[in-house]
């Protein structure tokens, strides 16, 4: 599925600004802030495959979000490619991804 570029980055920028709504406790697992994490997905309805695999898409998108220029793009690419995501689900993941890993990226 290919998706409008101009649309994603209007769509995650948007879901970045509320990031930090999406953040609560969340069962014991890897450490807090993974816990947060994946329990934003949860409360979104987002699926993922594992908690592990959750939180490493979620660092990566970190990282695409980081090198600036095209990041928010890739970011999107990535999300689409890795995971197959819907609009609104990258706007969520992406959201809770900054939230709690890269709250200095959120726009």
């Amino acid at each position: 599925m290919k998706i409008a570029t101009a649309g994603v980055r209007t769509l995650i920028a948007g879901a970045l600004i509320a990031a930090g709504s999406v953040v609560a406790a969340a069962p014991a697992s890897a450490g807090p802030n993974d816990d947060a994490f994946v329990n934003a997905l949860d409360n979104a309805g987002i699926p993922y495959a594992s908690p592990k695999d959750a939180v490493a898409m979620a660092k990566r998108v970190c990282s695409l979000l980081g090198t600036g220029g095209q990041g928010l793009q890739e970011a999107a690419s990535y999300l689409n490619s890795e995971a197959g995501f819907s609009q609104d689900q990258m706007m969520a993941f992406g959201s809770a991804a900054v939230s709690v890993y890269c709250p200095k990226n959120a726009p």
